[in-house]
């Protein structure tokens, strides 16, 4: 979080845990995260649950000729939901947990094909949802004890999440193939939210996803749609958002416009009230490394999702486990004998944090603070002169390398 103006607030910055890659894979993504830091993992066809201690448990396959396991989220006990591509190239939706269990599908020959069906959401009382193909249309499903098809007022539906009331978001497709974000309400009936694609629901009944005109954005419980913006850096484009948590965090990506290295992705958080943050301005330890993008955040704050080298989706991709470290700094605006000051203070104990400035919030534009620096009783205190004869630096950070 950055500091600037006269308010006092808590700066929130991150610690980073690459997770790795498993053995005989070339890359890893986090794809979404429990309360108790367990996190879903993709390697491109395998999945992986990993878990702070135990490190990766592989799902393996349930089907003969397996050309794919895809998963797709994780609950608070550690089931893991997506689908599976066998060999005949039928898709199947599971329920993982030590050992697969098929959750069926709502038509076995659609139009005389083989079946497809694909679990994308679990909730902590065990409902998933997802989609399944019925004759030529995918229509959203939900599995409580068996699967059955949620209503599709479209061309297509597919249910993404569900929360603890049971509660489940998802998007439609109409019959001009414009995707609308719904929400199926327990007792089977739905409400249209408006045009946009779902990514996630918490338990407030906020709906988080993207507009059809490429931002990320968030329908409150009541409906009111709260479009978010994107970075401030050259050449972005568009924002879109993979998941909320009950705080109303939020956190996607920001990206430039383009294809391959051009397609440029900064993990993204936004607070609340829509204000953005380009999470590898927040990071403790990086390295040089990249957060590309965020895809999970739970309740204690942690944030999963990938990050490469560079800003872009290359060869090097590993998941991320971002915790979060709390600092305080506070400031205020005081008169000096030589006219206003902006007073910057933290903690005096706290001599691992740097005091960083900067004019914009391009990465790599932070510079240490060296000078003015003093100790004042238990704290450290930075003091900038305000006024047109001092134009102060625009943002202030405390980082910890």
């Amino acid at each position: 979080m950055l500091l600037a103006g006269p308010v006092a607030r808590a700066e929130t910055i991150y610690s980073v845990q690459k997770i790795g890659i498993p053995e005989g894979a070339s890359y890893s993504r986090g794809v979404a995260l429990n309360d108790h830091g367990q996190m879903a993992v993709t390697t491109g066809s395998a999945g992986y649950r990993w878990a702070p201690g135990t490190g990766f448990t592989p799902l393996g396959s349930a089907t003969t000729e397996s050309r794919g396991v895809y998963v797709q989220d994780i609950n608070n006990s550690g089931h893991i939901v997506g689908y599976e591509t066998a060999g005949d190239w039928s898709e199947h939706a599971f329920d993982w947990n030590g050992s697969f269990t098929d959750l069926g599908n709502l038509d076995p020959s659609p139009n005389g094909q083989n079946p497809l069906a694909q679990a994308k959401g679990i909730n902590d009382n065990g409902w998933v949802v997802g989609n399944s193909k019925v004759f030529v249309n995918f229509t959203p499903f939900r599995h409580v004890l068996s699967m059955e098809s949620l209503a599709r007022p479209g061309s297509h539906g597919y249910a993404i999440d569900v929360n603890s009331s049971n509660v489940i978001a998802g998007t439609v497709s109409d019959w001009s193939y414009v995707a609308h974000a719904y929400k199926w309400w327990p007792d089977g009936t739905y409400t249209e939210l408006g045009t946009g694609g779902v990514a996630a629901i918490n338990d407030l009944g906020q709906v988080a996803g993207s507009t059809t005109t490429g931002r990320a954005c968030v329908w409150d419980a009541d409906g009111t749609l709260r479009t978010y913006g994107i970075l401030p850096y050259s050449q972005q484009s568009s924002s879109a958002a993979r998941d909320i948590n009950e705080q109303g965090q939020v956190v996607g990506y920001s990206r430039n416009s383009g294809t391959g290295i051009h397609d440029r992705r900064y993990a993204t958080l936004w607070d609340p009230d829509g204000t953005i943050h380009d999470l590898n301005t927040m990071t403790a330890n990086l390295d040089g490394w990249k957060l590309v993008e965020a895809t999970g955040i739970n309740e204690a704050g942690q944030i999963c999702g990938y990050g490469s080298a560079d800003q872009y989706a290359g060869s090097d991709q590993q998941a991320f486990l971002l915790t979060p470290i709390q600092m305080v700094m506070s400031s205020e605006v005081v008169s000096t004998p030589d006219g206003p000051a902006l007073r910057l203070s933290w903690p005096a104990g706290d001599t691992t944090a740097i005091l960083q400035a900067s004019d914009s919030l391009e990465p790599g534009s932070w510079s240490e603070v060296t000078t003015g620096i003093v100790v004042e009783g238990s704290e450290f205190v930075h003091s900038v002169p305000l006024g047109p004869e001092h134009p102060p630096r625009q943002f202030f950070r405390l980082y910890r390398p």
